[in-house]
């Protein structure tokens, strides 16, 4: 009888630990008080950071080519076959979840890849011609980075992955594509594609990173699924099943 109580409490103190465990981990990987700050625009606006200013705006044309993974997106023409789409998240949960849902697009769409792109060259040249003109903006961030590669029938480019381009303590991600129009072949506009990933380039957080997609094996999961919590419960139902056993014996 001693026996089974002292299984029985071990039990418990372990499903109480576990508990405690899976919903301390989970609330940090929810990022649900991860919002963005005062003193930038509103989330609505940010798209618009990204965006070279001397872009057209054509912005249902280019984003319908994709999921709808944001309310906050914008886009525009750089050159006449060369696009950029920009959508913007002020929480890692929201982001997260976008990423799973855009890259899961991608893969059944159109042929998928991670590139290493390096923009110093095109960097230093911007920062030259804005110099002359007295004009300034953050480079702090990465000039050699992965990207994911998308190529299809209606579009191919670049997606690029802006996080924490800000501040260290404020959760801004970004999604930015840039990409080809009509048809045009992305090895003959790679030069271009990189000039304008120079010129929209911005990051006063060095701590920040630029990266590609997350391609997401099993998206059926969910993005938020806590390490080692499949094991907890397998770990948890053979304690359950082994005590119950226990008393089966016990009382035969």
């Amino acid at each position: 009888m001693w026996h089974s109580k002292r299984i029985f409490a071990i039990l418990i103190v372990f499903i109480c630990t576990s508990i405690f465990f899976i919903t301390t981990a989970y609330s940090e990987s929810t990022g649900e008080d991860d919002v963005v700050g005062p003193g930038l625009p509103p989330s609505e606006m940010m798209p618009k950071w990204y965006l070279h200013d001397s872009m057209d705006d054509d912005n249902a044309n280019h984003l319908s080519m994709f999921p709808d993974i944001s309310q906050y997106s914008d886009c525009g023409n750089y050159t006449r076959h060369t696009i950029m789409c920009v959508w913007y998240f002020d929480n890692k949960n929201s982001f997260i979840k976008s990423e799973t849902n855009l890259s899961r697009y991608l893969v059944e769409s159109g042929e998928v890849g991670v590139v290493k792109l390096n923009i110093s060259d095109e960097i230093s040249e911007i920062i030259e011609s804005r110099e002359d003109k007295n004009q300034w903006r953050p480079t702090l961030g990465p000039k050699q980075f992965n990207a994911t590669r998308y190529v299809s029938k209606t579009t191919s480019g670049y997606f690029l992955v802006y996080a924490r381009p800000f501040l260290e303590e404020r959760e801004d991600y970004f999604i930015v594509y840039y990409g080809t129009k009509d048809g045009a072949d992305i090895g003959d506009q790679k030069q271009e594609l990189k000039k304008l990933i120079a010129k929209s380039y911005y990051f006063g957080n060095s701590e920040g990173g630029v990266e590609d997609l997350h391609m997401h094996s099993d998206t059926s999961k969910s993005p938020n699924m806590v390490p080692g919590f499949e094991l907890l419960i397998l770990i948890g139902s053979f304690c359950c099943a082994f005590i119950f056993r226990c008393h089966l014996l016990r009382f035969k």
